[in-house]
């Protein structure tokens, strides 16, 4: 196998032995099994040794190097004044350590030379965004104890004088994140994000540049409640007038938003149809852009046949070289008159609407959207999760052409709320009870409804979790830091 050692790739000659395997660093609870008992009765727990023997074999083919000359290569390559990462070629996974001899080449069954050195570590290193993090590691500890069932439903956290401890449903990865840290300005933090649990989370993991100075304050609270855009506009505009007639690709006109729009949020246009007798080759297009301005989505009302008057309108998501289609609506025998677009993020769920609210020709306006058409795509694995930058139109129709077209009345973007949210800040002292079977959260006695509850962050057992985060921060350089399980 293999691998490399402070950002150097070991030479061909010397590989990690394929016997060896990766330790494990977490938690261990041992269970006695009775007779006549339901479940396993708690035992005992350990942690497996941060220390262990990687074993290397030198294929040194011909004797080309001297024994003085080996030892004399590795002292050197593994020689660090600091701990450095240990990687492997089979797993992301890192590990910051020290290694050290002892320097004894011994021969193997294979007639290869093979050294065991020790290897001392301090944490795995978890690798997101492909971006390096060195504090990610909570250091502290874990105790358990158990009544007598190994996998319950409820979990207890106590959080210590020494720390804050912050609790949030992640969007990003879909599970509980635990982690602290305290900043001066949490009131501002909380009431720009109007209490989204997932906006700032979301945030995080799009790297967010000053997240490193303002430093994310994940929250608990509710998600019962209405869905609403409150007085949250971050960008309302008509896309000034229209193209030239003898323009076939439009000039592509972008907008930025007021504020990056991450979490909920929808997307809303009006535009005004062409008469029908204006349909030959015509279409209007929004396209939603993250910071790169890559699209996040489309928005897209058209006609590209001269044997009908009918419009098609398509709205698309896109994350690099994927796509889903959420909406197509196809209106035959159409007339002049307002489309209402609409393309709404609420958690993992995206709705596309598409409704009708004014007559042109006759002038009438109705009160509710008319001939109203929804559609929805539920993203689980979360691949369509980008923040909103920018907003961009363009039309696209045939040269010398009526410059009657899809005209906009407006596009706006909203930053969505929960009405009923109610975030909550961890501080020293708190205690917190978890019931995942009920979806139930009460801190220090009072009953909170986390919208989502996951385990699988925990290696729980029933009875009392004592976390104590240390270091005061895991976050640096705009990634956030997490783990598969607790250590």
């Amino acid at each position: 196998m293999d691998f490399k050692f402070n950002g150097k790739d070991a030479p061909n000659w010397l590989i990690i032995e394929d016997s060896f395997k990766l330790p494990n660093f977490h938690v261990k609870n041992d269970y006695i099994k009775k007779e006549n008992v339901n479940g396993a009765i708690y035992n005992s727990f350990s942690v497996d040794a941060l220390e262990f023997k990687l074993p290397l074999i030198i294929r040194n083919h011909f004797v080309k190097r001297s024994t003085d000359e080996v030892r004399e290569f590795i002292s050197d390559f593994f020689y660090s004044e600091s701990e450095a990462f240990l990687e492997f070629s089979f797993t992301n996974k890192k590990l910051l350590c020290s290694i050290d001899g002892p320097f004894e080449l011994k021969q193997n069954i294979y007639g290869f030379e093979i050294i065991e050195l020790t290897v001392k570590s301090s944490r795995w290193y978890y690798e997101l965004n492909g971006e390096p993090n060195k504090d990610n590691f909570m250091n502290g500890q874990l105790t358990t104890f158990n009544a007598g069932i190994k996998t319950p439903p409820v979990q207890y956290i106590k959080v210590k004088e020494d720390a804050t401890i912050l609790s949030i449903n992640n969007e990003t990865t879909g599970k509980s994140v635990v982690f602290g840290k305290e900043v001066s300005d949490a009131n501002m933090l909380l009431q720009r994000n109007m209490g989204v649990l997932n906006a700032y989370a979301s945030d995080i993991f799009n790297g967010w540049p000053n997240i490193a100075e303002k430093t994310a304050l994940p929250v608990v609270g509710t998600a019962k409640g209405k869905y609403t855009s409150k007085d949250n506009v971050m960008f309302v505009d008509t896309f000034g007038d229209r193209i030239g007639m003898s323009d076939w690709f439009g000039p592509a006109k972008y907008k930025q938003l007021d504020q990056r729009v991450s979490g909920n949020w929808e997307f809303e246009c009006r535009i005004i149809t062409p008469p029908s007798k204006n349909l030959e080759m015509g279409r209007k297009q929004f396209i939603l852009l993250d910071e790169l301005k890559k699209p996040v989505a489309v928005i897209e009302a058209r006609n590209q046949s001269t044997m009908n008057n009918s419009i098609e309108v398509i709205m698309t998501l896109y994350n690099e070289n994927k796509s889903k289609q959420v909406l197509y609506y196809e209106n035959a025998g159409w007339r002049q008159q307002g489309l209402v677009l609409k393309l709404t993020k609420t958690e993992n769920k995206y709705t596309a609407y598409v409704g009708v609210d004014y007559n042109v020709i006759t002038g009438m306006r109705y009160s509710t959207h008319t001939g109203r058409y929804i559609r929805t795509f539920d993203d689980y694995a979360g691949d369509y999760k980008r923040a909103l930058v920018f907003v961009q139109t363009q039309d696209l129709r045939a040269p010398n052409y009526d410059p009657m077209k899809f005209n906009t009345s407006y596009a706006k973007v909203q930053q969505l709320a929960v009405e009923s949210e109610s975030p909550y800040i961890f501080s020293a002292g708190d205690e917190l009870v978890i019931d995942h079977d009920k979806h139930l959260l009460t801190i220090n006695g009072e009953p909170k409804y986390h919208k989502s509850l996951k385990s699988d962050y925990f290696e729980i057992v029933q009875g009392e979790n004592i976390i104590t985060v240390n270091p005061p921060s895991i976050i640096e350089s705009g990634y956030q830091a997490y783990r598969e399980r607790y250590l």
